[in-house]
């Protein structure tokens, strides 16, 4: 048996997709060599070993080009390119992590009927058209939304019709998409966003820490971290000085860069290897976030290093399991942010380092690999059981 991995993310990289793609890519890797499964990867990692020779590529051109074809991500013009590679491996099961790859889908399906489609709705994705946009105004942010938007549920409605399984990150997901498409999904398991392994944090701060960690390149995550400086930090903090705020994400536009250059108590870190080399024990995570996944998947992460964490409803959605204990908290106005931080600047250190044990066994309960690995195993096995009958 053959199967072949299709990756929008990169497994190896650091922002919420390629977290994605780095939990199905090492878990499905290790369910296909512990049954004698043959195991190939198509991603932006490009692993000459395991890529079929598809070396992918991704920059504005290729990008711009792909919506020329009435597609919204890159892999379409790399599909073009490739299709035939793949056509000829001719694998029994294609795992494809975004549903924005109908295309490979529908394609693969009619090309050979026998081949098993899975599906991973890492997103319900029209939900997301208006992201890319966000910045423009009214007018223009209106027009390339209905555009995007038209070609992301054609590829979605591609991946339903033509997928023979399907994955998604949470019940809401599931359910947000047969109330979209008016479809009934009778094969499909929820895999919660996972990490691979707990972070052990050993920086300790002299006073409580806040940390907003994301990718600082999509505009959501810049918008989310700018309300929340206007609307809460430099309202109700920006004097104080018994809290810090650190700012951790790659490629920081320039408006972050001049908002933080002077704050006082706060430090932005552009660029670093490991969450442990800038973040301390016992800190404060905060997802402000009202639009997009990317940094759902931060949340797992910071569950991970035994953080503290407070988010907006739509930053914890997946996370239902842990609603109750008491270091995950929901804020979804200024005033609730003020006061959530409040109550965590005023615990003392040893309630401090309590709670983020029990974050942490949050984490090693509900959000490790094992359990990821447990619901693709579910999948996979459907499809073959499905294919036998």
């Amino acid at each position: 048996m053959k199967l072949l991995l299709i990756c929008k993310g990169a497994p190896s990289g650091v922002g919420g997709g390629d977290i994605g793609a780095n939990k199905a890519y090492v878990c499905i890797k290790e369910i296909c060599q512990e049954n004698g499964i043959d195991f190939k990867c198509v991603s932006p990692d490009n692993n000459p070993e395991e890529n079929l020779g598809c070396e992918l590529k991704k920059n504005r051109s290729i990008d711009l080009l792909a919506r020329v074809f009435g597609h919204t991500t890159s892999l379409y013009v790399m599909w073009l390119k490739y299709r035939e590679k793949i056509f000829a491996y001719s694998p029994d099961i294609v795992i494809s992590i975004s549903s924005r790859l109908g295309f490979v889908t529908k394609s693969i399906a009619r090309r050979n009927k026998a081949t098993n489609c899975i599906v991973a709705f890492e997103n319900v994705e029209c939900d997301y058209a208006i992201v890319p946009f966000l910045q423009l105004h009214s007018l223009l942010r209106t027009i390339f939304t209905r555009i995007e938007r038209m070609f992301v549920v054609r590829d979605e409605k591609a991946a339903l019709k033509y997928g023979a399984s399907f994955i998604f990150l949470s019940d809401r997901d599931y359910k947000r998409t047969r109330e979209i498409y008016g479809r009934e999904i009778c094969n499909h398991q929820i895999i919660p966003a996972c990490i691979q392994s707990e972070i052990r944090l050993t920086i300790n701060s002299p006073k409580p820490t806040i940390v907003f960690v994301s990718s600082l390149q999509f505009k959501q995550n810049v918008a989310s971290l700018l309300w929340f400086l206007d609307n809460v930090w430099n309202v109700y903090f920006k004097e104080s000085d018994s809290v810090n705020f650190i700012v951790a994400g790659a490629e920081p536009p320039p408006i972050v860069v001049e908002r933080l250059k002077d704050e006082r108590n706060v430090k932005l870190y552009k660029n670093f290897k490991h969450m442990a080399d800038i973040i301390p024990r016992g800190a404060l995570h905060i997802s402000p976030i009202t639009v997009g996944a990317g940094m759902k998947v931060k949340i797992a992460e910071a569950l991970a290093a035994g953080l503290h964490i407070l988010g907006t409803d739509e930053a914890l959605v997946g996370y239902s399991e842990c609603f109750g204990a008491r270091g995950i908290r929901h804020a979804n106005t200024p005033g609730e942010y003020k006061i959530a931080i409040e109550k965590y600047i005023a615990l003392g250190h040893e309630e401090i380092e309590q709670i983020s044990r029990e974050n942490q066994e949050l984490f090693h309960r509900f959000y490790t690999y094992a359990r990821a690995k447990e619901g693709y195993e579910k999948v996979l096995k459907s499809v073959v059981v499905e294919e036998a009958n």
